[in-house]
């Protein structure tokens, strides 16, 4: 085999620069985020059941953004729904969008870099969502901030910081999704 053709099988073989485009980075992220966003809320249905509210009852909070005092009362899997969907593809996302924005900005590769990285985010997730905007859109919708009636704001921050905490997972994604 000539070097000529050498050359030209390895140009179509995919390279570590592949994985490192920011659209990779953005879909780790995105699947860090996802990951994240359920040990978090795993973490609160495990509260929430032990507590004799049911292992659902985060969801349906989650749920009332969007259907208000329905979502807390009787049974239906409606509001449950409507909380996960909520979680997982408005939430999360955005969150995982800001996450690999300032990661994209800051250059940050380093792991402990990113587990700090993932704590601020938590941070932010809970003033930004819950303490500056939730009251207000909660009020404007339903007349009375649901999330804060059920939510201890203790277990709003304990969640947050486990979210962002998870992103340290980030890394180990990213390897894994690099080995495929």
């Amino acid at each position: 085999m000539s070097q000529a053709t050498i050359d030209q099988l390895a140009d179509n073989v995919p390279t570590a620069e592949v994985y490192q485009h920011p659209i990779h980075r953005l879909r780790v992220a995105l699947i860090t985020g996802q990951l994240a966003s359920s040990i978090m809320l795993l973490l609160m249905m495990a509260v929430s059941l032990v507590s004799g509210d049911g292992a659902f009852y985060p969801l349906r909070v989650i749920g009332s953004m969007a259907l208000g005092d329905r979502a807390m009362t009787g049974d239906g899997t409606f509001p449950i729904a409507i909380g996960l969907l909520l979680n997982q593809f408005a939430l999360t996302l955005v969150w995982s969008v800001a996450f690999w924005a300032v990661l994209e900005a800051l250059h940050v590769r380093d792991r402990g870099k990113l587990a700090l990285m993932g704590l601020g985010l938590g941070v932010v997730s809970q003033i930004l969502d819950v303490n500056i905007l939730m009251g207000p859109v909660m009020t404007a919708l339903h007349g009375h901030n649901i999330y804060a009636e059920h939510v201890p704001p203790a277990m709003s921050w304990v969640a947050h910081l486990v979210f962002g905490a998870s992103f340290a997972c980030y890394p180990g994604i990213q390897r894994y999704l690099d080995s495929s």
